[in-house]
């Protein structure tokens, strides 16, 4: 997904006159430019998404207020690096083209090819995002019914054939470049890192200073308000929802590193923005029925939340410095010291 912005700090490179090695200054900057790119795409394909169930307005609002109050906004804006901007965006245009489609309900050949060839990258970048291609067999469903229908349009011959051609094509470079670089055409990368599934670490996935999810991500306490406040009032999605969260939860932290190195947050969340912004525009819709007094303590709670990321942010030094997991010290400081 960066290739085309390479080529053409290559490009612009050769024009110039300087190192065309991937490693001068341009080379650095076009991948702050291709994470602004995918962020600006996949913000727009979610506020589509959106569109279909909500109004503009409280699809906008709450497209920006899950860019401004979450880790999204760093690893968009700071470590650009990183995947997730890149899954964020496949997320949000998988979203998209489903609903869009009605769910393949409308087995167009090119909705099929999209959703294969997203997909296929999708799993590329991050096979746990396997998890989150699921989703689709259970959104907005009505019944029971619906599920059956679903899943006997996607094992139809045609989809099949297209979804398997479409992970060739895009895995087939990875195939090759493993058969080059190890002799071997698949190559577990990871060696021996893997899942203690037997063993997660949830309370440290969503509380530890070190990178709790709740902690450098308070807008997920609304989100998970909103899914529950889903549930009460039986509307689409709220189960969904919550168990997704519950399954990524418990993927992520039985990883044998559940914190992830040296991140942001539970950086392994961030692309499932994607779908846990519904929540969100959810509470927003409802505006009408509030209080005077409800609205004005659901703006001070936004903003709070927004302005406490956006400080998190600029204090954060590239990773959590404490002594153990449960270093309240230091994650304190976060929050008190003078921004960067």
């Amino acid at each position: 997904m960066q290739a085309p912005f390479f080529l053409l700090a290559y490009g612009y490179s050769n024009i110039l006159g300087q190192p065309s090695n991937g490693y001068n200054p341009i080379y650095h900057a076009i991948v702050n430019i291709s994470a602004v790119f995918f962020l600006v795409m996949g913000l727009f394909f979610l506020f589509k998404f959106l569109s279909f169930q909500y109004s503009w307005s409280t699809s906008f609002v709450a497209v920006a207020i899950l860019f401004l109050g979450t880790n999204l906004y760093f690893y968009s804006i700071d470590d650009t690096g990183m995947s997730h901007v890149y899954s964020f965006f496949l997320f949000a245009l998988y979203l998209y083209i489903l609903r869009k489609s009605n769910y393949l309900e409308k087995l167009k050949t090119s909705n099929l090819i999209i959703i294969g060839l997203i997909s296929s990258l999708m799993l590329l970048i991050r096979p746990t995002s396997a998890v989150f291609l699921l989703v689709f067999i259970f959104l907005d469903v009505r019944g029971k019914n619906e599920i059956s229908n679903r899943l006997q349009n996607l094992f139809k011959a045609k989809p099949i054939f297209i979804f398997i051609l479409s992970f060739m094509i895009i895995w087939l470079p990875q195939f090759l470049y493993w058969k080059y670089s190890t002799g071997n055409y698949f190559s577990y990368t990871y060696t021996n890192e893997g899942f203690s599934f037997l063993n997660p670490k949830l309370h440290y996935t969503w509380f530890s200073p070190l990178n709790g999810l709740f902690l450098y991500t308070p807008l997920y306490l609304l989100v998970i308000f909103g899914i529950v406040k889903m549930i009460q009032k039986r509307i689409a999605n709220g189960w969904v929802l919550l168990v997704l969260f519950l399954v990524i939860s418990f993927v992520f932290s039985s990883w044998w590193d559940w914190s992830f190195g040296c991140s942001f947050g539970a950086r392994s969340f961030v692309e499932y923005l994607a779908i846990f912004v519904l929540p969100i525009a959810y509470i927003l819709s409802q505006h009408s029925d509030f209080t005077l007094i409800q609205k004005i303590f659901l703006i001070a709670v936004v903003v709070a939340l927004i302005a406490f990321n956006l400080k998190l942010t600029y204090t954060y030094d590239s990773c959590f410095f404490g002594k153990g997991v449960w270093d309240w010290s230091e994650y304190r400081s976060l929050i008190t010291s003078p921004t960067k």
